[in-house]
């Protein structure tokens, strides 16, 4: 009788272990999916601005990171 009831729990504990792994993977996978949604939006926020410039100069100054933004930005002027 008790190796029944300790078979019981432990296959019970078992059940709860998988339970809790399986939310905790859900959730993993929804923080990642939330993660990459915010990493998206702030690219197209970036390539909407960029975009909204117009000169090509300007444009390639900006993704390049380099060069004199003043500069281009006169040349626009």
């Amino acid at each position: 009788m008790t190796l029944t009831i300790t078979i019981i729990v432990w296959g019970e504990r078992a059940v709860q272990a998988e339970k809790t792994q399986k939310k905790q993977t859900k959730r993993e996978r929804s923080e990642k999916q939330q993660s990459e949604l915010l990493r998206l939006q702030e690219l197209l926020r970036l390539q909407t601005t960029l975009d909204s410039l117009g000169d090509d100069a300007v444009r390639q100054t900006l993704q390049s990171g380099n060069g004199d933004l003043v500069g281009s930005f006169t040349v626009l002027l």
